[in-house]
């Protein structure tokens, strides 16, 4: 294969997959312990950090986010040469020792974790896994965490920071490191753009929503157009959004007031998977395709050509993008990943590790009572819903009788709208129920665990999202709306086959 060179800041650089990188020179490999100090602060979200080498060249850039796993800001370190970097809360707290609140230019020492390493034997550039590229000179170091989350250390801070240990294999501890998946938890989105953009606005409007959503934690991806004609590029983006929560379309003008058929592809497959969608929509191009309303269900926004995301023209766009946001990290929160879904398929498979799925499960959604095991946990079943918002106060009809309704609240009945409704806040509803796109007023049930216990002819319910929410249910309505999470798990098409990884991790 022919190799792939760059220019940055005058000099020529190789473009690597950094894990098969480290596999080919796992010659070059060592193990290395950090022993010099930094200091540090938390970082504010949105905030951006130039890594800038002693030489004043710059390595890379990234931007201060939230840790999707303890919900705190990255950290921005600095070290003892003055270079800064963003480091993210879980992997801070790893690497160094915290016995108390860090104090403002207070000295910190790390916590001697062993890291293997090899020696690049030229200049390299390849994409960190926060999503920006790194530029690394002959002589620098690739640090391997796992085979996903591998970055940079130049010569120079690498000899002024780090130890040797030389009783440690440095080619056995790389390859059991490339063996393993980083599994960061973080919330994905699927970025629909008109490319090329029509101009520099285009670019920078696209800029600050892309800003905007990672700082939030929430990772923006594309599939850009592929040259080789032996991939389906339709099937590659179906299973980019796959693995999104939602799809967020910018549909720039590609030519005669028409946005790129990219566009109207994306978002209806998007639509189909049931994902949340928002399309923006410069007022200089034609509605036609899924650009109309009705298709997505209203979450389409004209914005002002040439005005930035922050203008006053575009106020609405902003409010309508936060929303967006908001719902895309509701529904994740609500989701177990690829990895858990694996590791419980096992559990069930095999009869072993419950007692240890169930206190994951426990600790996942900060569940303190006791007195269930996994046999107890159910899912809803997916049925779909017909859901409307009351216009205004007042007493509506439903199955419990007239409910005092506050304005927002919703009337819940079945698709074919043939029995009395039910009442639930607005709030609960959210967390609940996500849209099915394409369908009026139409709802499908959010992935939430459920604990439930026979109690005579009834089962006593509480959910593990609000364990202080315990009800009574008949049980035959309760086996019409709900399944166990066995069923629901071991009848996922998905994960019929279980990676061997995931088990040996078990």
């Amino acid at each position: 294969m022919e190799k792939e060179y760059v220019m940055h800041e005058g000099e020529k650089y190789l473009v690597i997959s950094p894990a098969s990188y480290c596999r080919e020179h796992s010659y070059n490999a060592f193990v290395a312990s950090k022993f010099a100090k930094i200091t540090a602060r938390k970082g504010r979200v949105g905030e951006k950090v130039d890594t800038i080498m002693k030489n004043g060249l710059l390595e890379t850039s990234n931007v201060v986010t939230y840790d999707p796993s303890t919900g705190e800001p990255d950290w921005v370190v600095t070290q003892e040469s003055g270079e800064q970097m963003i480091v993210n809360d879980t992997k801070f707290k790893n690497l160094y020792h915290l016995n108390q609140e860090v104090k403002e230019g207070e000295k910190i020492k790390p916590s001697g974790v062993h890291r293997p390493m090899i020696w690049v034997d030229e200049n390299v550039a390849f994409k960190t896994n926060w999503g920006e590229m790194q530029y690394i000179r002959k002589n620098g170091v690739l640090v391997a965490i796992t085979q996903d989350d591998i970055y940079g250390i130049q010569k120079e801070e690498f000899l002024g920071s780090y130890n040797f240990v030389k009783e440690e294999n440095g080619k056995e501890s790389l390859e059991k490191n490339l063996s393993k998946k980083s599994f960061i938890r973080r919330p994905q989105i699927f970025l629909s753009v008109a490319f090329p953009y029509d101009n520099l606005n285009d670019f920078n409007f696209m800029k600050q929503v892309v800003e905007r959503v990672n700082a939030k934690g929430i990772k923006a991806v594309n599939i850009k157009k592929i040259d080789d004609k032996n991939v389906n590029l339709v099937n590659e983006i179906k299973s980019a959004l796959e693995e999104s929560e939602g799809i967020l379309s910018l549909a720039f003008n590609k030519s005669n007031n028409s946005t790129s058929p990219f566009i109207q592809i994306e978002t209806a497959l998007a639509s189909a998977l049931n994902l949340e969608t928002l399309m923006l929509v410069p007022d200089t191009v034609e509605k036609e395709g899924m650009l109309y309303e009705d298709n997505v269900d209203g979450n389409i926004e004209t914005i002002k050509k040439d005005a930035d995301l922050y203008s006053q023209e575009n106020k609405e766009v902003l409010k309508l993008l936060d929303g967006f946001i908001e719902k895309v990290l509701n529904r994740y929160d609500m989701k177990l990943n690829d990895k858990d879904l694996a590791k419980f398929k096992s559990a069930f498979m095999s009869g072993e590790k419950r007692d240890e799925l169930l206190n994951y499960l426990k600790s996942f959604y900060n569940v303190k009572e006791n007195g269930f095991d996994l046999d107890d946990i159910y899912v809803k079943r997916p049925f779909e819903i017909k859901a409307f918002a009351v216009d205004k106060d007042g007493f509506y009809n439903t199955q419990d009788g007239k409910v005092f309704l506050k304005k927002g609240d919703f009337l819940v009945c079945d698709i074919d709208e043939n029995v009395m409704p039910y009442s639930i806040k607005k709030e609960d509803f959210k967390a609940r129920y996500i849209t099915v796109n394409g369908k009026k007023d139409t709802y499908i049930t959010k992935f939430i665990p459920t604990v439930a216990k026979e109690k005579g002819d009834k089962m006593e319910v509480f959910g593990l999202i609000n364990t202080s929410d315990k009800y009574q249910m008949d049980k035959n309505r309760f086996i019409l709306g709900y399944q166990s999470l066995k069923e629901y798990i071991l009848n996922l098409q998905n994960y019929n086959e279980i990676d061997d990884e995931y088990i040996n991790e078990l």
